[in-house]
C-alpha cells in the first residue's frame, strides 16, 4: 500500500468515525494527571487561588494558579501518591492528602474555601475521595476500563516467581496465564513504563513458557487494561497488563521482606500434595534515597526464592504399573516408581533492579531503568498435551532496560521519547530417559520430544510522542520503531520416542522408534515493526470527551524481497479509534 493510500484511508476514517470516548485528559499511557476547581463557601469559583501539588515519595513541587472560573490542571504526571495545598488570602488553607494519580488516568479534585479574616493559624485537612477516571476495581467487570491492581493486591500475590503476570488472576476476565476474556494468553501484552516486554518462547504454542518480568518488586502500580481506547495501546489483540516501576524516594529508605513456608500451597481432591514434601521460600531487599534533593533519586532492588509445587502422578493407576516397573528397573536398569507417585516442580528465580530519575526542572524530566533476571525449573509443568518429562529442566534469562525522555517546551507543547532494550532466552534440557508410550495402558514416560531446544530473542524499541494542548482541544501524534532478533536451535525429536504394544513387548524391546536425522535445525530472522498514531481529544463539556484517532502499522516479515511475485509476507494494517463517554 502506497504512502497515498493510507493517508486517505486515515481521512476517511476520520470523518466517517468522529464520536465521543472515553479518554484521560493527558493522552500519557506513562503519565496521569489532576484537574479540579477551587470555590468559596457560597459554591462561587475562586481565581487567583495558589495549587501547589507536592510527589509525596519524592517532594518535589508543582504549582498553578486558578483563573476566573476556579480550575487547575497539572499535567504529565508521573505515577504515584500527591498532596494538594490549596491558599489564598482571607481563606483558610485545604490540604488534600492522598490524591492518587494513575497512567493513562485523570484524577478530579474540588476544592471548598471557606473565608476567614486573618490571622489564620490553621489549615482544613481531608483526604482525596475521589477517584481515577476510567478504572475498575478487580471485582467489578466494566466493558472499555481498566482493572486497576492495587498495592495490596501486589503485596499479597501468593506466587514465589512474584512475575506481573500473576496479578491477572484478581481479575475475573483473566487468570495467570494472562487468557483473557476468552482469548489466548499470547494475545494479551505486558508493559512496563509504556514498552511491551516479550519473552523469549517456545516454538510450539502449546507448551507452556513462563513469563518473569517485570517483577513485583519493582512495580509501584499496575492496572489490566481489557479495551483501552488509545492509539499507543494497539499491539496485541487482547488485553495488555500495564505497570509503573518504583521511584527513588526523598530521603534513604531501606525495606525488606522474606517468608517460608514448609507445607504445600495449594489442596487436591485426587492426590495428597503433602506426598513430596514441598519446601518453599522467597526474600528480597529494596533501597531508595535521594542524589539531588527533590530533584533526582535512586532505587535498587534485589529478589530471590524457590518454590517447590505437587503435581499429581503421570498416570491414572493400573494393574499393570507393577509389572512395567519390575520390568523397567530388571531389563533397563531404570526406576519409574516417580512416574507412579505424586511428583514435584521446583523453580528457583532471582532477580534484580534499578531505576534512576532527574527532574531537571518542572516539565523536564529523565528516567533510566533497567532489570535483570534469571530462573531455572526443574520438572516442568508443559501443559495438558505433553509428556510430565520427569527429569528435565527450563533455564531462562530475561534483562530489560529503559529510558524516557519529557519535555514540556511551552505550556501548549509537550513530547516524550522512550527507547528500549530486551533480551530474554529460554532452553528446554530434555532428561536420559526418551519418550516411552505403552499402548495397552495410559503409561508415558520419558522426555516429550518436541521439548528440546533453545530459543533467544533481542528486541529494540523506539517511540516519539507529540502532545499539542490547545484549551479544551488535544493532539497526540506519534510514530515507533520496533525491531526483534530470534535464533532458534529447535532439537525436536532428536532425542527419538518408542512405542510398544505393552509390557511384554516392552520387556522384549519389541516396538517402533522414531527419530529426527541430520544437522540440527537453527533459524535466524528478524522482524521490523514501525508505525504511526494520530489522536484528537476535545473535552465538550464536564464529563464529556470526544475522541478519535487512528493508527497505522508495518510489519515486515523475513524474505520479503526474496519472496515470489504476488506472495507478500509483510503485513499492513489501519486501526481506527472511536468510543464515548
Amino acid at each position: 500500500m502506497n504512502p497515498e493510500a493510507i493517508i486517505r484511508r486515515i481521512i476517511i476514517a476520520a470523518l466517517a468515525l468522529v464520536t465521543a470516548a472515553p479518554t484521560a485528559a493527558a493522552q500519557s499511557i506513562t503519565a496521569g494527571a489532576v484537574f479540579g476547581s477551587v470555590v468559596d463557601q457560597s459554591g462561587r469559583p475562586l481565581p487567583e487561588v495558589r495549587v501547589v501539588l507536592t510527589d509525596v515519595a519524592t517532594g518535589f513541587e508543582r504549582v498553578r494558579q486558578t483563573g476566573r472560573a476556579g480550575a487547575f490542571s497539572f499535567l504529565f504526571l508521573p505515577p504515584g501518591t500527591y498532596e494538594l495545598f490549596a491558599e489564598r488570602l482571607w481563606y483558610r488553607p485545604v490540604r488534600v492528602e492522598g490524591v492518587a494519580v494513575r497512567p493513562g488516568r485523570q484524577s478530579t479534585v474540588q476544592v471548598r474555601l471557606v473565608e476567614t479574616p486573618p490571622p489564620i493559624e490553621q489549615a482544613d485537612g481531608r483526604p482525596f475521595r475521589g477517584g481515577a477516571y476510567g478504572l475498575s476495581s478487580p471485582g467489578q467487570s466494566r466493558p472499555g476500563t481498566a482493572w486497576w491492581l492495587e498495592s495490596l493486591e501486589l503485596a499479597r500475590l501468593p506466587d514465589v516467581t512474584r512475575a506481573l503476570a500473576q496479578t491477572a488472576r484478581y481479575t475475573s476476565v483473566s487468570n495467570a496465564r494472562l487468557a483473557t476474556e476468552g482469548l489466548s494468553g499470547r494475545m494479551t501484552g505486558v508493559a512496563g513504563d509504556g514498552l511491551y516486554f516479550q519473552s523469549a518462547t517456545h516454538a510450539d504454542p502449546s507448551i507452556v513458557s513462563r513469563r518473569t518480568m517485570p517483577f513485583l518488586m519493582s512495580i509501584a502500580q499496575g492496572d489490566l487494561r481489557t479495551n483501552g481506547l488509545d492509539v499507543e495501546w494497539s499491539d496485541y489483540p487482547g488485553a495488555t497488563l500495564s505497570a509503573a516501576t518504583l521511584r527513588g524516594t526523598r530521603r534513604l529508605e531501606v525495606r525488606g521482606y522474606a517468608d517460608w513456608w514448609g507445607e504445600a500451597l495449594a489442596d487436591s481432591r485426587h492426590f495428597d500434595p503433602e506426598a513430596v514434601r514441598p519446601n518453599t521460600f522467597r526474600g528480597g531487599l529494596l533501597v531508595s534515597a535521594p542524589v539531588i534533593p527533590d530533584s533526582a533519586e535512586f532505587v535498587l532492588g534485589v529478589e530471590a526464592g524457590r518454590l517447590q509445587t505437587a503435581r499429581p502422578r503421570s498416570w491414572v493407576s493400573t494393574p499393570l504399573d507393577s509389572a512395567l516397573l519390575a520390568v523397567a528397573s530388571d531389563s533397563f536398569d531404570v526406576d519409574l516408581s516417580p512416574y507412579v507417585e505424586p511428583r514435584r516442580t521446583e523453580t528457583d528465580v532471582g532477580s534484580v533492579f534499578g531505576r534512576f530519575d532527574w527532574r531537571m526542572m518542572d516539565g523536564h524530566a529523565v528516567s533510566v531503568r533497567g532489570s535483570a533476571a534469571r530462573f531455572q525449573t526443574k520438572n516442568p509443568d508443559l501443559g495438558l498435551r505433553h509428556l510430565p518429562a520427569l527429569g528435565a529442566e527450563l533455564e531462562g534469562n530475561d534483562i530489560s532496560s529503559a529510558a524516557s525522555l519529557s519535555n514540556r517546551f511551552t505550556p501548549w507543547l509537550y513530547s516524550e521519547f522512550r527507547v528500549g532494550l530486551e533480551w530474554s532466552v529460554r532452553e528446554y534440557g530434555r532428561s536420559d530417559l526418551p519418550a516411552t508410550a505403552l499402548m495397552d495402558g495410559p503409561a508415558i514416560f520419558g522426555t516429550d520430544p518436541g521439548l528440546p531446544g533453545r530459543f533467544e530473542r533481542l528486541g529494540v524499541k523506539l517511540s516519539e510522542t507529540v502532545h499539542f494542548i490547545l484549551g479544551r482541544h488535544r493532539i497526540k501524534v506519534g510514530g515507533f520503531l520496533n525491531s526483534a532478533s530470534y535464533d532458534h536451535t529447535f532439537d525436536a525429536w532428536r532425542a527419538g520416542a518408542f512405542a510398544f504394544g505393552g509390557v511384554d513387548e516392552f520387556a522384549r524391546s519389541e516396538g517402533v522408534y522414531v527419530q529426527t536425522v541430520g544437522r540440527l535445525p537453527v533459524a535466524k530472522f528478524s522482524i521490523l515493526n514501525t508505525g504511526g498514531y494520530l489522536q484528537y481529544n476535545l473535552r465538550a463539556v464536564s464529563g464529556l470527551d470526544l475522541t478519535i484517532g487512528a493508527r497505522v502499522d508495518v510489519e515486515l516479515l523475513p524474505n520479503e524481497k526474496q519472496s515470489p511475485p504476488g506472495l507478500h509476507l509483510g503485513h499492513r494494517q489501519l486501526a481506527p479509534l472511536v468510543g464515548r463517554r
